[in-house]
């Protein structure tokens, strides 16, 4: 599968992000599903570092650091399509 590459992204609420790929589609993706995989990113639980979320450049993914981020693969992959 050809990578989509993410354009925007906005948390939300109870731990969600709500992404927009390039191709238009728009999904809600929780990002519970990376912390219990994945203990580092239990610091995401902190409300004022999660909002810290951004586009990785070239729209490979998020990220709230350099050591935190969530490829576009995985946001497709295991987000839920949001329809407007």
């Amino acid at each position: 599968m050809q990578s989509i590459k993410v354009i925007s992204v906005k948390p939300l609420a109870q731990m969600n992000l709500l992404v927009r790929f390039e191709n238009g589609v728009v999904k809600r993706f929780n990002v519970e599903l990376i912390i219990k995989d994945f203990p580092e990113y239990e610091v995401l639980r902190d409300p004022a570092i999660f909002q810290l979320v951004q586009v990785e450049p070239g729209g490979y993914g998020v990220s709230w650091s350099a050591d935190l981020d969530c490829s576009e693969g995985e946001l497709w992959k295991h987000g839920v399509e949001v329809v407007s």
